[in-house]
């Protein structure tokens, strides 16, 4: 029996993606007459998303203990009654953290950036809760991921921020007027047409 090595297996990898891909469409990169605004809306967005930690915290409404406001065990939208129809259903404007603490004046807008699917307030809400793994009994704690007892609070107003500079910057971008493409393009970018 061969041993599997990292060459081997990284070789055979190499093989099947080259084979696989040859089949997936490579992206067709525009040329924009605008080059420069699209440049800089990604490094504008580049910074925004990368050193999001280090925002300062879209400005909101703390309802309850915003010192110290305990313990989240699963986020939540507060509920709010639709007029036309009498259901219940989300308001994207009020986050309820836990029984000690709700956000609200969140802008309804900041829904708008979606990320596969979710906005981020919705990662957030979906991925920092107490959950434990039914098969392994591990227990994942977003309460432990810092000693800040404001982490998540913060977190979730940075997010705030994030969302809604980020449609600022796509919003401002001009619309997309492509160059001609030039003699010596890339094979692969050329558009089909």
């Amino acid at each position: 029996m061969q041993k599997k090595t990292f060459s081997t297996t990284s070789t055979a990898f190499c093989i099947r993606l080259s084979t696989e891909s040859a089949s997936i469409p490579t992206p067709r990169i525009p040329l924009a007459e605008d080059f420069v605004a699209f440049s800089n809306a990604g490094r504008n967005l580049a910074r925004l998303h990368l050193d999001y930690e280090e925002l300062e915290p879209w400005p909101v409404e703390e309802v309850g203990n915003s010192v110290d406001p305990g313990p989240v065990k699963k986020i939540k939208w507060a509920k709010k009654r639709n007029p036309s129809t009498g259901k219940k259903e989300n308001d994207y404007t009020t986050l309820i953290y836990n029984d000690n603490l709700t956000i609200r004046d969140i802008p309804a807008a900041a829904q708008r950036y979606v990320v596969n699917g979710r906005s981020p307030l919705d990662w957030v809400i979906d991925r920092y809760q107490v959950k434990t793994d039914g098969p392994s009994g591990i227990t994942n704690d977003p309460n432990d991921y810092s000693e800040n007892p404001r982490y998540i609070v913060d977190l979730i107003e940075k997010l705030v921020r994030v969302s809604m500079e980020t449609m600022e910057i796509v919003d401002s971008l001009p619309a997309l007027k492509e160059k001609p493409q030039p003699a010596d393009w890339p094979l692969a970018w050329r558009s089909e047409g």
